[in-house]
């Protein structure tokens, strides 16, 4: 790639965390704006609207350098402009659901792993199907229907959830299993990812109550261990300062920037039992830019994609394994949403958090 073009993509990118101006709408071209709501019958004719509409929103909770990865690649690939709306889960979906209160969604795809919102949004018509007979995107297209939430709403990634520790604080100690994290070493040193601030960790520790070999005992032996309860990235950066042992849990991609500066860090994969926690994605219904909507689902939906994608997360792909991402962890299971929210206070309650 030349540096002229290199620096035409780089010029497209762009990062926002704060609510988009108003004034975003506004300075859409007029063709985007003729062909805002008119989608495509074909494959052609929708990379040729979407190349029309010029760009794209997109609601994440990405790993910001990982999101990057992503958007480059389709930037490049059909010179539309991405903007990266990035925010946790719980606000994000706040975000959206106020937006579409109010009649005015800023959003074209929007990506999570709260299924419940997606299921919600699905029911209520936010989002659009994206598996019917219409369809004309091939990637969609042959999307396994095992991999999607709802018809409108498609899997394209499987977090990999770690257990984490500082060599330097616990010394010889190196936890490598579920019962490793009940050792009296750690007292007092332990950090656990707070169950209330996202449905993926109030999944993972209802996916504990649930396990024969673990349940209700071990939940109380965690809560015994006196653990400082956060949210994970708080929990990340605690844990490289040295203000913890161990961590319960992460993404395997947010202790990238601590092993990026040489932090000492080292992790295990959470399996038997292994919770099953999804990424969601879907194209918004009133979207503004429908056909670029589509264009990047299919394009996440690539192999392609899923590879970009999947090796910059650090997690498993539906199709399967790919270069520089991560396999399914063995043991998985997948508590359904309303057992869940209906045992988080029993959770809560085991494991001492009020």
């Amino acid at each position: 790639m030349s540096g002229s073009m290199g620096a035409r993509i780089g010029s497209r990118i762009r990062w926002v965390v704060v609510p988009l101006a108003a004034a975003l709408v506004a300075a859409c071209g007029s063709s985007a704006d003729e062909a805002a709501g008119t989608v495509g019958s074909s494959s052609a004719d929708i990379e040729e609207l979407a190349k029309e509409e010029g760009q794209l929103v997109w609601y994440s909770g990405s790993d910001p350098g990982a999101a990057e990865q992503i958007v480059k690649a389709f930037t490049e690939k059909y010179g539309i402009e991405v903007e990266n709306v990035r925010l946790s889960s719980g606000p994000l979906v706040q975000r959206f659901k106020s937006e579409v209160s109010a009649g005015a969604p800023s959003a074209d795809v929007i990506l999570t792993v709260d299924k419940a919102f997606f299921d919600e949004a699905d029911k209520e018509g936010w989002i659009t199907p994206l598996k019917t007979e219409e369809v004309v995107l091939p990637e969609i297209a042959e999307w396994s229907d095992d991999e999607m939430a709802n018809p409108s709403a498609m899997i394209v990634a499987y977090n990999v959830f770690v257990g984490s520790y500082n060599t330097k604080v616990v010394g010889d100690f190196e936890p490598k299993t579920w019962k490793d994290l009940l050792d009296p070493r750690l007292k007092d040193k332990l950090i656990v990812s707070d169950p209330r601030n996202s449905t993926a960790w109030a999944s993972f520790f209802n996916m504990v109550l649930h396990d024969p070999e673990l349940g209700e005992s071990y939940l109380e032996g965690i809560g015994a261990q006196n653990p400082r309860v956060t949210d994970t990235l708080t929990g990340v950066q605690l844990l490289g300062a040295g203000e913890g042992g161990a961590l319960i849990g992460s993404p395997q991609v947010s202790l990238a920037p601590l092993l990026d500066k040489g932090a000492p860090i080292k992790s295990f994969v959470f399996q038997d039992p292994a919770i099953r926690s999804p990424h969601f994605q879907a194209a918004v219904t009133d979207a503004q830019h429908p056909n670029a909507a589509r264009l990047f689902i299919a394009f996440m939906a690539s192999e392609e994609g899923q590879q970009i994608y999947n090796a910059a997360h650090k997690t498993a792909s539906p199709l399967g394994p790919l270069e520089g991402a991560l396999e399914m962890p063995s043991g998985t299971v997948d508590p359904p949403v309303d057992q869940v929210k209906a045992e988080l206070p029993k959770i809560l309650d085991l494991l001492g958090i009020t």
